[in-house]
């Protein structure tokens, strides 16, 4: 499962995908530190599952597939909660304001 956005969504009924995991022992969960905390262009993400599954995931990876700036920068990332909450509240208020002007427009 792909929670790339999961830090952005607000509904009540939403699933999180992490507690699925202990139900289904094939499941891995893939979160990124690209969106909430604007890492895209270091690419740095990760994943939760089995150790079977991540063995298996290891044997076919590139063998440097996070440099040290990205490794570093998502370290910090996860100190700087004031950064997640400016990103998440631009969010909501942006999606407000779409939301409000797309239902003002006429369709035909």
């Amino acid at each position: 499962m792909d929670e790339a956005y999961i830090e952005y969504t607000n509904a009540a009924d939403f699933p999180d995908c992490l507690t699925l995991r202990g139900e289904h022992e094939r499941l891995i969960v893939c979160r990124t530190f690209s969106k909430i905390h604007g890492l895209a262009g270091l690419r740095v993400g990760y994943g939760v599952s089995t150790p079977q599954l991540v063995s298996y995931m290891n044997r076919v990876r590139a063998p440097f597939n996070v440099g040290n700036l990205g490794q570093a920068a998502a370290i910090a990332a996860l100190d700087d909660t004031e950064h997640v909450k400016k990103s998440h509240e631009l969010n909501a208020s942006e999606r407000e304001r779409m939301a409000s002007r797309l239902a003002a427009m006429v369709f035909w």
